[in-house]
């Protein structure tokens, strides 16, 4: 999975500096051997590398930028939100009910990354694939 984030200036920052920011953002701690999570108390078990770094190198074509990768972002955890996934013998649409619940989640679950998005894009970074 390749991607970069630039400055303002165009120049690539590193892993490290990205981390360092992130765990800045929420209030954790570095860990050499691990990227920082928002708030695993709170079932957020994706790193910002996983979850940011993935949409931007796998992104959708809903826009440009910051906006495209929170869009790729949020898709990727409400593809089933519609449709039950697990039932393979037949297409089933999830009642309003469950719909709901699975939206409340991906909406807790995306939220800090977001925000971490929000934040970068304040500072003028930029998203950039690389293959």
């Amino acid at each position: 999975m390749g991607f970069q984030i630039k400055t303002k200036d165009g120049i690539a920052l590193t892993m490290s500096e990205l981390d360092k920011e992130a765990c800045e953002f929420w209030d954790k701690e570095v860990h050499n051997k691990n990227y920082a999570t928002p708030n695993i108390d709170e079932g957020h078990v994706g790193n910002w590398f996983d979850i940011i770094g993935y949409s931007i190198h796998n992104p959708a074509n809903y826009t440009s930028g910051w906006n495209n990768i929170a869009l790729t972002l949020i898709n990727i955890f409400i593809v089933d939100l519609m449709i039950n996934c697990r039932n393979k013998e037949k297409v089933e649409v999830t009642s309003v009910e469950d719909a709901t619940k699975r939206l409340v989640t991906v909406h807790t679950f995306t939220a800090p990354y977001i925000a971490l998005i929000n934040h970068w894009m304040s500072k003028g970074y930029t998203p950039h694939k690389v293959d």
